[in-house]
C-alpha cells in the first residue's frame, strides 16, 4: 500500500485487493479538486489495515507460578515512552484470537487475559532505558501463546496524512 501512495499523482485511482495488510499507510500527495486520488477495494473484496503483528517465541517465565511468557519488547512509541505519563493513553495492544486483552500497569496485577510491558533502566527524569524491556502476556485459560493467535501493536497508526494541505 504504502508503495502504491508513494507514487500516486492527481486523478490516479489504486484498487486495494483482497487481504489482510500489516503496515502503516502514510498519505503524502494531494489531488486536485477535479482530479482526486482515490484508494477502492475491488467490489465484493474485504481489506483489513492492521497496526499488529503476530508473534511468537514467547518464553515462559519460569520464576513466575502463573502462566505468564514473555518476549523481548524493543519497540518504541513516539511520544509516549516517557515515566512520567499517566498509564492511560498508552498504545501498547495484546490480542489473543482476535480479543484485546487488559493492559496493567505492573507485572503483580496480572490475570488471566492481560499483558504487561516493563520499562528498566532510568535514564533521567523521564527517559529509560530499552535493554531488558519485556511484553508479558497471560492468556485467557491460561493457554500458551506460542500455541494461539496472538497479536501485538506495532504501529503508531493505520492511514495517516503527512505534509501541507494533503486533501482530495
Amino acid at each position: 500500500l504504502q508503495k502504491s501512495a508513494d507514487t500516486m499523482e492527481p486523478g490516479d485511482t489504486v484498487r486495494i485487493k483482497q487481504g489482510i495488510y500489516r503496515e502503516s499507510l502514510t498519505i503524502h500527495k494531494s489531488g486536485k479538486e477535479n482530479a482526486y486520488i482515490t484508494y477502492e477495494v475491488n467490489p465484493g473484496d474485504k481489506v483489513i489495515i492492521k497496526g499488529s503483528d503476530i508473534h511468537s517465541n514467547w518464553k515462559k517465565e519460569e520464576d513466575d507460578k502463573r502462566p505468564i511468557y514473555s518476549i523481548p519488547w524493543l519497540h518504541k512509541w513516539w511520544g509516549y515512552d516517557k515515566l512520567d505519563l499517566e498509564f492511560r493513553g498508552r498504545r501498547e495492544q495484546v490480542f489473543q484470537d482476535g480479543k484485546l486483552l487488559q493492559h496493567v500497569p505492573k507485572k503483580e496485577m496480572m490475570r488471566q487475559g492481560s499483558f504487561y510491558v516493563n520499562y528498566t533502566g532510568k535514564i533521567s527524569k523521564t527517559k529509560y532505558s530499552y535493554k531488558g524491556k519485556k511484553l508479558y502476556v497471560w492468556l485467557k485459560k491460561g493457554k500458551n501463546p506460542n500455541k494461539e493467535f496472538v497479536e501485538v501493536s506495532r504501529r503508531e497508526f493505520g492511514i495517516g496524512s503527512k505534509g501541507k494541505k494533503v486533501s482530495y
